[in-house]
Protein backbone atom coordinates (compact mmCIF):
# COMPACT_ATOMS: atom_id res chain seq x y z
CA UNK A 1 0.00 0.00 0.00
CA UNK A 2 1.38 3.21 -1.06
CA UNK A 3 1.36 6.45 0.72
CA UNK A 4 -1.19 9.09 -0.83
CA UNK A 5 -0.65 12.60 -1.33
CA UNK A 6 -2.16 15.26 1.45
CA UNK A 7 -4.96 15.78 -0.78
CA UNK A 8 -6.26 12.51 -0.68
CA UNK A 9 -6.15 12.37 2.89
CA UNK A 10 -9.13 14.73 3.17
CA UNK A 11 -11.62 14.01 5.57
CA UNK A 12 -15.23 14.04 5.38
CA UNK A 13 -18.54 12.78 6.45
CA UNK A 14 -22.52 11.62 5.35
CA UNK A 15 -22.97 8.88 2.71
CA UNK A 16 -21.38 9.10 -0.19
CA UNK A 17 -24.34 8.80 -2.42
CA UNK A 18 -26.70 11.53 -0.16
CA UNK A 19 -24.83 13.88 1.37
CA UNK A 20 -21.89 15.09 -1.39
CA UNK A 21 -24.98 16.20 -3.47
CA UNK A 22 -26.30 18.66 -1.11
CA UNK A 23 -22.77 19.50 0.90
CA UNK A 24 -24.30 23.14 1.70
CA UNK A 25 -20.75 25.25 1.57
CA UNK A 26 -21.58 29.02 2.88
CA UNK A 27 -19.75 31.87 4.05
CA UNK A 28 -20.02 34.17 7.21
CA UNK A 29 -19.03 37.87 8.11
CA UNK A 30 -19.90 40.35 10.78
CA UNK A 31 -22.94 41.45 8.22
CA UNK A 32 -26.06 39.01 8.47
CA UNK A 33 -25.44 36.37 5.97
CA UNK A 34 -27.93 37.16 3.69
CA UNK A 35 -26.49 40.97 2.97
CA UNK A 36 -22.77 40.09 3.14
CA UNK A 37 -23.70 37.59 0.36
CA UNK A 38 -25.32 40.44 -1.64
CA UNK A 39 -22.02 42.38 -1.50
CA UNK A 40 -20.25 38.81 -2.38
CA UNK A 41 -18.92 37.86 -6.06
CA UNK A 42 -21.92 34.82 -5.98
CA UNK A 43 -20.15 33.41 -8.81
CA UNK A 44 -17.01 33.07 -6.66
CA UNK A 45 -18.61 31.81 -3.83
CA UNK A 46 -20.14 28.97 -6.03
CA UNK A 47 -16.93 28.00 -8.03
CA UNK A 48 -15.12 27.70 -4.21
CA UNK A 49 -18.26 25.27 -3.15
CA UNK A 50 -17.81 23.38 -6.00
CA UNK A 51 -14.19 22.86 -5.76
CA UNK A 52 -14.33 21.83 -2.03
CA UNK A 53 -17.09 19.43 -3.11
CA UNK A 54 -15.67 17.82 -6.01
CA UNK A 55 -12.48 16.82 -3.94
CA UNK A 56 -14.10 15.82 -0.71
CA UNK A 57 -16.09 13.31 -3.40
CA UNK A 58 -12.57 12.55 -4.89
CA UNK A 59 -11.04 11.83 -1.47
CA UNK A 60 -14.07 9.57 -0.07
CA UNK A 61 -14.39 7.22 -3.03
CA UNK A 62 -10.24 6.56 -2.23
CA UNK A 63 -11.24 5.86 1.23
CA UNK A 64 -13.66 3.53 -0.01
CA UNK A 65 -11.10 1.58 -2.12
CA UNK A 66 -8.82 1.42 0.97
CA UNK A 67 -11.42 0.53 3.32
CA UNK A 68 -12.21 -2.35 0.74
CA UNK A 69 -9.04 -3.51 -0.21
CA UNK A 70 -8.62 -3.90 3.52
CA UNK A 71 -11.73 -5.94 3.90
CA UNK A 72 -11.53 -8.40 1.30
CA UNK A 73 -7.30 -9.47 1.55
CA UNK A 74 -7.01 -13.28 2.28
CA UNK A 75 -6.30 -12.58 6.36
CA UNK A 76 -9.04 -10.31 7.18
CA UNK A 77 -11.54 -12.93 5.35
CA UNK A 78 -9.89 -16.16 6.89
CA UNK A 79 -9.92 -14.35 10.72
CA UNK A 80 -13.38 -13.05 10.53
CA UNK A 81 -14.98 -16.47 9.26
CA UNK A 82 -12.79 -18.33 12.36
CA UNK A 83 -14.19 -15.61 14.65
CA UNK A 84 -17.68 -16.11 13.32
CA UNK A 85 -17.54 -19.44 13.40
CA UNK A 86 -15.55 -20.25 16.66
CA UNK A 87 -16.11 -17.50 18.87
CA UNK A 88 -13.75 -14.07 19.48
CA UNK A 89 -12.12 -16.38 22.66
CA UNK A 90 -11.12 -19.15 20.60
CA UNK A 91 -9.31 -17.12 18.05
CA UNK A 92 -6.59 -15.27 19.91
CA UNK A 93 -3.75 -16.27 17.36
CA UNK A 94 -5.62 -15.96 13.90
CA UNK A 95 -6.56 -12.33 15.61
CA UNK A 96 -3.12 -11.86 16.27
CA UNK A 97 -2.54 -12.10 12.95
CA UNK A 98 -5.11 -9.51 12.07
CA UNK A 99 -4.06 -7.42 14.15
CA UNK A 100 -0.43 -7.45 12.77
CA UNK A 101 -2.01 -6.23 9.42
CA UNK A 102 -4.31 -3.47 10.42
CA UNK A 103 -0.99 -2.30 12.55
CA UNK A 104 1.07 -1.88 9.58
CA UNK A 105 -1.59 -0.27 7.18
CA UNK A 106 -2.19 1.88 9.82
CA UNK A 107 1.58 3.06 9.43
CA UNK A 108 1.37 3.53 5.84
CA UNK A 109 -1.94 5.35 5.51
CA UNK A 110 -0.85 8.37 8.34
CA UNK A 111 -1.80 10.11 11.17
CA UNK A 112 -5.06 11.40 9.90
CA UNK A 113 -6.59 8.58 11.18
CA UNK A 114 -7.98 7.46 14.51
CA UNK A 115 -8.07 3.77 13.92
CA UNK A 116 -8.91 0.87 12.22
CA UNK A 117 -11.54 -2.01 13.45
CA UNK A 118 -12.49 -4.96 12.65
CA UNK A 119 -15.82 -6.06 14.74
CA UNK A 120 -17.92 -9.67 14.54
CA UNK A 121 -21.17 -10.34 13.49
CA UNK A 122 -22.84 -8.98 16.54
CA UNK A 123 -21.05 -5.50 16.43
CA UNK A 124 -18.34 -6.06 19.18
CA UNK A 125 -14.80 -4.91 18.06
CA UNK A 126 -11.97 -7.65 18.59
CA UNK A 127 -8.85 -6.17 16.53
CA UNK A 128 -7.75 -2.85 15.72
CA UNK A 129 -4.64 -0.80 14.65
CA UNK A 130 -3.92 1.04 17.69
CA UNK A 131 -2.61 -1.74 20.27
CA UNK A 132 -6.21 -3.15 20.90
CA UNK A 133 -7.57 -0.27 22.97
CA UNK A 134 -10.75 -0.03 21.63
CA UNK A 135 -11.07 -4.05 21.64
CA UNK A 136 -14.52 -5.20 23.51
CA UNK A 137 -16.30 -2.02 22.30
CA UNK A 138 -19.95 -2.24 20.66
CA UNK A 139 -20.70 -0.78 17.86
CA UNK A 140 -23.82 -2.86 17.39
CA UNK A 141 -25.62 0.48 17.67
CA UNK A 142 -23.42 2.57 14.80
CA UNK A 143 -25.84 3.28 11.85
CA UNK A 144 -22.28 2.42 9.82
CA UNK A 145 -22.40 -1.22 11.24
CA UNK A 146 -26.06 -1.94 10.30
CA UNK A 147 -25.41 -0.18 7.10
CA UNK A 148 -22.72 -2.74 6.54
CA UNK A 149 -24.84 -5.34 8.73
CA UNK A 150 -27.15 -4.90 5.45
CA UNK A 151 -24.34 -5.24 2.92
CA UNK A 152 -23.73 -2.04 2.16
CA UNK A 153 -20.11 -0.02 2.08
CA UNK A 154 -20.73 3.34 3.60
CA UNK A 155 -19.20 6.82 5.00
CA UNK A 156 -20.94 8.15 7.98
CA UNK A 157 -22.25 10.77 8.93
CA UNK A 158 -19.80 12.23 11.69
CA UNK A 159 -20.16 10.77 15.04
CA UNK A 160 -18.29 11.30 18.05
CA UNK A 161 -15.85 8.46 18.69
CA UNK A 162 -16.40 6.11 21.40
CA UNK A 163 -12.80 6.00 22.52
CA UNK A 164 -11.69 9.82 22.46
CA UNK A 165 -14.87 11.61 21.79
CA UNK A 166 -13.65 13.94 19.29
CA UNK A 167 -15.45 14.05 16.23
CA UNK A 168 -14.81 11.18 13.46
CA UNK A 169 -15.90 9.77 10.09
CA UNK A 170 -16.04 5.83 9.85
CA UNK A 171 -16.20 4.37 6.42
CA UNK A 172 -17.17 0.75 6.47
CA UNK A 173 -17.32 -2.30 4.64
CA UNK A 174 -18.75 -5.80 5.34
CA UNK A 175 -16.73 -8.55 5.44
CA UNK A 176 -18.25 -11.40 3.69
CA UNK A 177 -16.65 -15.62 4.55
CA UNK A 178 -15.94 -17.45 1.60
CA UNK A 179 -19.53 -18.70 1.27
CA UNK A 180 -20.65 -15.04 1.26
CA UNK A 181 -22.09 -14.57 4.41
CA UNK A 182 -21.63 -11.64 6.95
CA UNK A 183 -19.03 -12.45 8.89
CA UNK A 184 -18.28 -8.76 10.70
CA UNK A 185 -17.28 -5.48 9.13
CA UNK A 186 -14.21 -3.28 8.91
CA UNK A 187 -14.39 0.51 9.57
CA UNK A 188 -11.25 3.09 8.96
CA UNK A 189 -11.96 6.13 11.58
CA UNK A 190 -11.11 9.42 9.82
CA UNK A 191 -10.21 12.55 12.20
CA UNK A 192 -12.22 15.14 11.26
CA UNK A 193 -9.47 17.80 12.08
CA UNK A 194 -7.82 17.38 8.80
CA UNK A 195 -10.67 17.82 6.79
CA UNK A 196 -11.28 20.91 8.89
CA UNK A 197 -7.92 22.34 8.14
CA UNK A 198 -8.16 22.22 4.76
CA UNK A 199 -11.38 23.95 4.70
CA UNK A 200 -11.06 26.76 6.53
CA UNK A 201 -7.66 27.44 5.39
CA UNK A 202 -10.16 28.85 2.46
CA UNK A 203 -10.73 33.02 2.88
CA UNK A 204 -14.86 34.08 1.00
CA UNK A 205 -14.35 37.81 0.79
CA UNK A 206 -12.74 39.87 3.10
CA UNK A 207 -14.34 38.27 6.59
CA UNK A 208 -15.78 35.11 5.21
CA UNK A 209 -15.70 31.60 5.93
CA UNK A 210 -16.45 28.24 4.35
CA UNK A 211 -18.03 25.71 6.68
CA UNK A 212 -19.20 22.53 6.03
CA UNK A 213 -23.04 20.62 7.09
CA UNK A 214 -24.87 17.22 6.70
CA UNK A 215 -27.62 16.77 4.95
CA UNK A 216 -29.69 17.82 8.02
CA UNK A 217 -28.16 20.65 8.91
CA UNK A 218 -25.24 19.62 11.34
CA UNK A 219 -22.40 21.32 11.52
CA UNK A 220 -19.41 19.21 10.49
CA UNK A 221 -16.49 21.96 9.87
CA UNK A 222 -16.44 25.29 11.36
CA UNK A 223 -14.23 27.62 13.24
CA UNK A 224 -15.94 27.22 16.31
CA UNK A 225 -14.96 23.61 17.40
CA UNK A 226 -17.40 24.16 19.83
CA UNK A 227 -20.33 24.21 16.90
CA UNK A 228 -19.17 21.22 15.65
CA UNK A 229 -21.63 18.20 16.01
CA UNK A 230 -23.32 20.87 18.25
CA UNK A 231 -24.94 23.25 16.33
CA UNK A 232 -28.06 22.61 13.57
CA UNK A 233 -28.43 25.31 11.15
CA UNK A 234 -31.72 24.08 10.46
CA UNK A 235 -33.05 24.85 14.12
CA UNK A 236 -31.28 28.39 14.08
CA UNK A 237 -34.00 31.27 14.07
CA UNK A 238 -33.03 34.10 11.19
CA UNK A 239 -31.84 36.04 14.59
CA UNK A 240 -29.13 33.61 15.93
CA UNK A 241 -27.27 33.98 12.78
CA UNK A 242 -25.96 37.47 14.56
CA UNK A 243 -24.19 35.27 16.72
CA UNK A 244 -23.36 32.20 14.50
CA UNK A 245 -19.90 33.72 13.73
CA UNK A 246 -18.73 33.33 16.94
Amino acid sequence: MKNRSLNFKLLAGGTLCVLLPLLAFASFSDIRLSKDLKAMNEQNVINIAKSLSDLTQVVLQEEIKLAKDLAVGNTTIEVAAKVTETGIANSSADIQRLEHKLVNAMKQIGENYETIIVCDPEGMIYVDSVGGTTKGVSVKDRQYFQDAKANKINVSSPVKSKKTGNPVVPICVPILSPSGQFAGALAIILKIDFLAEKILSVKVGKSGYPFLVDRNGLLIVHPNPKNVLELNLATLKDTDYNGFGG
